[in-house]
């Protein structure tokens, strides 16, 4: 429907640390009147970064988040802390890694991982699974290739991945049980 019309406020800005955003706003009619729908106490999190693929675990307390070097945009995922507003590295290192995706028990954390120490990316790309507080890589369940997670079941019986074979082929959506095994 284009008469409907969603506007978010936010803070970024060079003020964002005095002077945050009003929350979001909804519009019906085009933009002739409006109605606030929320978030009006909200404000920055975390330091300004290069920011993406932003997911909120289960129990709605932190965030896995991709955050890029913003000069060779190499990716590494934090955990965000909301409750304590801090932030820790969760998988970092020379391999561009991103999409963390939350188990739903938000024990562990899926990711896709690129490239660390391979002569081409199609060699060492691969998915992982990881627990939250494992300082290693976690484990690699399937062999290499663009295995990028999008999701869990609700009951943390299997990851729903999308593979792509790379060049211009579309990627096709796998499921994996986490119970072992091949999609």
């Amino acid at each position: 429907n284009p008469n409907v019309i969603y506007l978010g406020t936010g803070s970024d800005g060079v003020r964002s640390n005095v002077s945050t955003g009003r929350g979001v706003y909804r519009s019906t009619d085009a933009g002739r009147t409006w109605a606030h729908m929320g978030l009006r106490e909200t404000g920055q999190i975390g330091e300004p970064g290069w920011y993406e693929e932003v997911r909120l675990s289960p129990d709605g307390q932190k965030l896995a988040v991709t955050r890029s070097d913003e000069r060779t945009t190499s990716g590494d995922i934090w955990i965000q802390d909301l409750t304590r507003d801090t932030a820790a590295r969760f998988a970092f290192g020379s391999s561009d890694d991103s999409n963390g995706v939350w188990s739903p028990d938000g024990k562990r954390i899926a990711y896709f991982s690129c490239c660390e120490g391979a002569a081409t990316a199609q060699v060492m790309a691969t998915l992982r699974v990881k627990e939250v507080n494992d300082s290693g890589k976690g484990q690699t369940p399937l062999g290499p290739g663009f295995q990028v997670p999008n999701d869990w079941s609700p009951d943390g019986r299997f990851i729903v991945f999308s593979q792509s074979n790379g060049g211009n082929t579309k990627p096709n959506l796998w499921m994996l049980s986490t119970a072992g095994g091949q999609p």
